[in-house]
């Protein structure tokens, strides 16, 4: 029964696309099998790593399952590749057998060979998750002892529709301060789940009960902060004063909020290449939002007489990305202070914006 579901998901997958097959499976041994296209290979020749990895996962995840009860799954925590030689020949194999096999967890290595000779060996950590019930699995402990019903969560992990806000929101702290320790030491494709929950000093399945990939974490940090960025920028847009006076509270909060977050901007800056395609749109969502109100801000201020303006979508952008200045630069201008730079931001957009002309202008109709 494990064997025929294993099989069917495989068939849909990345197993199928690369034509991986199973000469051999039982629960102390797979053995995966992939003749090599030239697109798997790279210019020196070697194997790509990716191929690899897929091989080796699809031999340690089929004997994972086949350890398993009807009625549970797996999900991999975390994989390390181990490269040995480059190796020559026409095919791979992976030879995948168990390290661990408990109730929760389990850990598999794969050897993976080109014809006979061993080229990577890939260690795996899986985790056991209920196959019926995505919606309870990966629970944390503490949620069973609240009573609550799993959910899921923004990130693609499970949070209580009874657990307290405030506890849900301190993990989420917890999980994007220790993230942007590790991502910041190691870069985000070094670093591994485990060093990341260790750095949260958080259980490695209370984790996952927050976000389903690692890639989740990425596009948490952003949404972390800049949800914080466009509900105080809103209350500028909805203020009473007048438009100028509200663009340029917009941008010293902005600031301020940049400097309070410093860490998650330089982050998301390096490492927005490594953000999945769907994280990417949702990212490109956010940064709609907040750049919407400065635009808004700046139409207001131009219908007013107040800025001369050719497209306030365009120095809505403009604005922002001046606001990044501080965190980005901070190694140069850091010395200066947030106040003075503060200054001459809001003194540079609104002179570039013809606000001074615009304010002389208005001063000399009145007279």
């Amino acid at each position: 029964m494990n064997s025929d579901r294993f099989l069917a998901r495989h068939h849909t997958g990345i197993g199928k696309l690369l034509g991986i097959t199973f000469p051999f499976a039982a629960r102390h041994r797979v053995v995966a099998h992939l003749d090599i296209e030239p697109e798997h290979l790279a210019s020196h020749g070697a194997v790509h790593g990716s191929v690899i990895m897929a091989l080796a996962d699809c031999a340690s995840t089929y004997g994972a399952v086949l350890n398993l009860p009807p009625d549970r799954d797996t999900k991999t925590l975390e994989a390390k590749l181990n490269y040995l030689a480059a190796g020559t020949g026409n095919t791979l194999r992976a030879e995948a057998s168990p390290l661990h096999v408990g109730q929760a967890v389990s850990v598999w290595r794969a050897v993976v060979f080109r014809d006979e000779q061993p080229v990577a060996d890939v260690t795996q950590t899986q985790m056991t998750v209920e196959d019926d019930a995505p919606e309870n699995r990966n629970a944390d402990p503490h949620m069973a002892l609240a009573g609550g019903q799993g959910r899921r969560a923004v990130g693609g992990g499970i949070a209580s529709g009874t657990f307290s806000t405030e506890i849900v929101d301190e993990r989420w702290r917890q999980i994007l301060e220790g993230a942007s320790r590790v991502i910041a030491a190691k870069g985000f494709a070094k670093a591994t789940i485990r060093e990341i929950a260790a750095a949260a000093e958080m259980p490695v399945p209370t984790m996952y009960q927050y976000l389903a990939h690692k890639e989740d974490i990425l596009y948490n940090i952003y949404k972390y902060f800049m949800t914080d960025i466009v509900a105080v920028l809103e209350r500028w847009r909805s203020n009473e004063t007048p438009p100028r006076e509200r663009l340029v509270g917009a941008i010293r909060t902005m600031i301020d909020v940049f400097d309070k977050n410093h860490r998650f901007i330089k982050l998301m800056f390096q490492e927005t290449r490594a953000l999945t395609p769907e994280a990417r749109r949702q990212v490109y969502e956010l940064d709609a939002q907040y750049i919407a109100i400065f635009r808004d801000l700046l139409a207001e201020a131009m219908r007013n007489g107040e800025l001369r303006i050719r497209n306030a979508e365009l120095a809505a952008n403009f604005v922002y990305f001046l606001c990044t200045i501080w965190p980005l630069r901070f190694w140069s201008i850091g010395k200066y202070g947030e106040a003075a730079v503060t200054n001459e931001i809001v003194d540079f957009v609104l002179a570039g914006l013809g606000a001074t002309a615009a304010h002389d202008q208005e001063q000399e109709h009145r007279a």
